[in-house]
């Protein structure tokens, strides 16, 4: 991620986790932050209600990475769009998507083109 990338997501980190209500769309399509930038996403989102759109396009998001986030929407409701196009979640990513789906009827919309 280059350096103001990575700024400005920190500081977008910091407002997520602290329920700023003036974040309800998370765009970070093509940020390139892997599992572990998803992984942060998660902890973030776990105290945070006003988020309801997250784009993960284009991430190099792996199994790690969704197992992250498909855990914390078990217990997230109020993400109701998840785009995780584009990744390489591989076989035991799709398993932790699916496990997702099973927990989550507040999801709407999944995108998982080219995973």
């Amino acid at each position: 991620m280059a350096t103001d990338m990575f700024h400005q997501w920190e500081a977008t980190l910091s407002q997520i986790s602290s329920n700023d209500p003036s974040i309800k769309w998370v765009d970070a399509m093509c940020f390139l932050m892997g599992d572990s930038g998803a992984c942060a996403l998660a902890e973030a989102m776990k105290t945070n209600t006003f988020v309801t759109r997250i784009n993960l396009r284009l991430n190099q998001i792996g199994a790690d990475g969704v197992a992250s986030i498909a855990e914390n929407l078990l217990e997230n409701k109020s993400v109701l769009e998840l785009n995780l196009a584009a990744n390489g979640l591989g076989d035991e990513g799709a398993f932790h998507v699916a496990r997702l789906l099973e927990g989550n009827c507040s999801l709407k919309k999944l995108i998982l083109i080219r995973c």
